[in-house]
């Protein structure tokens, strides 16, 4: 008997989860909306549908390697930015002389001139770091002998 009476419960906890077809109903009304429908959002899809036809006119490796360019220049802090990447779409980009964004191409290369100089900065600053660092050491070796020396005389006493 006790196996009945947990099938009558699981039988009773499925039913309410098939009963929400709210859900289901809404995301086929959007699917079912056209392009000129406000909820499509026809301004915006229009806009890129330009930009799509503009670009499939132009090689897609031209296309690729200003993505590319405009992926490594959306990063606002330079201390995240990926050099090696910025590097590489530059010089994939200069290889595709025809039909490059030439304005995106120079402010990919002024990204990349004041990426190295900020890692010419972290250098420097390193080496500063380690110089204080062993300086403070050769003092603290210093102060250590003293103190031993000191020690050894009281010891004496």
């Amino acid at each position: 008997m006790a196996p009945k009476a947990a099938k009558a419960k699981s039988k009773a906890g499925a039913a309410p989860k098939a009963a929400s077809p709210a859900p289901k109903a809404k995301a086929e009304a959007k699917a079912k909306a056209g392009p000129g429908s406000p909820a499509a959002g026809s301004a915006a899809k229009a806009v890129r549908q330009s930009k799509v036809d503009a670009a499939s006119e132009r090689d897609p490796k031209v296309v690729d390697a200003e993505r590319l360019l405009r992926e490594c220049l959306e990063e606002q802090v330079i201390a995240r930015v990926d050099g090696r990447v910025l590097d590489i779409a530059i010089g994939q980009a200069k290889l595709l002389e025809g039909g490059l964004d030439k304005e995106l191409l120079k402010k990919a290369e002024a990204r990349y001139e004041e990426f190295k100089a900020f890692e010419e900065e972290l250098k420097k600053r390193a080496q500063e770091l380690r110089k204080q660092k062993d300086e403070a050491i050769e003092k603290h070796d210093a102060e250590n002998e003293a103190f031993a020396d000191a020690r050894e005389a009281r010891q004496k006493l």
